[in-house]
């Protein structure tokens, strides 16, 4: 029951919206109050009243939240200790993690073939874990020199369901047929991939494969176990590292970010970019004059 003192949430009030941003920036990062204020923004927009949340006073609560965290976070790293708000960015699964995995395809198991057509998927790709799991093999048509398109029929970014396509390599082509061939001669079906039928299907056991889609935990599992396969650290990797990866492969090989942009299906620079910070600062003033002093 809302009292006559209580705040009201919509339309949402100045105040009632600063000490939200304060109150919850004791526990959730100031990227996530920055996607929670979006929301709001949203509701009011789409319901034709004004944005109260790009005011320089909820600009300024949230930068002081940032700021704050910021510090504490410094604190803990100069005492050794965890950060209590550390930045959450995948790690990227690249293309030359990929390529460590390979090996003769007769050594490799059900399981293992499927997991090779579905992270070099969805590296040429980029397609998200949500997106992955619902392409089906009429999705894919030829394009030129032996490689393929995939339609995708919706995407985080495509609430309309207008439709893109995307890149499929040769070589990833190859990946999908060497899954498709195995499976349907371990469980002895060869109407087991028909047009229509998910791609990326659950196993049950060494032979047994559903007609259901790999859950979304199933595939970051997936990436996590290749992460221990490689040796590299689990915990820093996510279902959203393959897309990641590519971005970072792209952006090192001086892909213009045009290109990213829509290959990944970006609106904006900020996120490829923001994946690039650790390239950018190879290509900086200071390792270009680093490589020209041959330093």
């Amino acid at each position: 029951i809302v009292g006559d003192d209580s705040p009201t949430p919509f339309p949402a009030s100045q105040d009632t919206l600063d000490a939200f941003v304060r109150s919850i920036g004791e526990t959730r990062k100031a990227s996530t109050i920055r996607r929670y204020l979006a929301s709001i923004a949203t509701l009011h927009t789409g319901s034709g009243l004004p944005n109260p949340c790009t005011t320089p006073r909820i600009k300024q609560a949230v930068k002081v939240v940032a700021a704050r965290q910021a510090r504490a976070n410094q604190k803990a790293r100069d005492n050794n200790q965890p950060a209590p708000m550390p930045p959450r960015q995948a790690a990227g699964l690249r293309e030359d993690h990929l390529d460590a995995l390979e090996a003769e395809p007769a050594q490799l198991s059900l399981r293992d073939l499927r997991a090779r057509a579905l992270l070099w998927t969805a590296h040429d790709t980029l397609l998200r874990a949500s997106e992955l799991r619902q392409v089906r093999w009429r999705d894919f048509s030829d394009a030129s020199g032996g490689s393929k398109v995939v339609f995708v029929p919706w995407t985080k970014t495509d609430q309309l369901g207008e439709g893109t396509y995307r890149f499929i390599s040769g070589e990833t082509w190859g990946h999908l047929r060497r899954w498709r061939d195995r499976a349907e001669a371990d469980t002895r079906n060869d109407r087991l991939f028909e047009e229509n039928d998910l791609v990326f299907r659950t196993l049950r056991g060494k032979r047994t494969i559903d007609e259901t889609a790999m859950s979304r935990q199933a595939i970051w599992r997936q990436v996590k176990s290749t992460a221990s396969a490689l040796a590299l650290d689990p915990a820093g990797f996510s279902a959203h590292s393959t897309r990641v990866g590519t971005a970072q492969d792209m952006l090192d090989a001086d892909i213009g970010i045009m290109a990213v942009m829509d290959a990944g299906g970006w609106k904006t620079s900020a996120m490829p970019q923001h994946y690039a910070k650790a390239i950018s600062a190879t290509e900086s003033g200071a390792a270009k004059l680093a490589k020209r002093r041959g330093r």
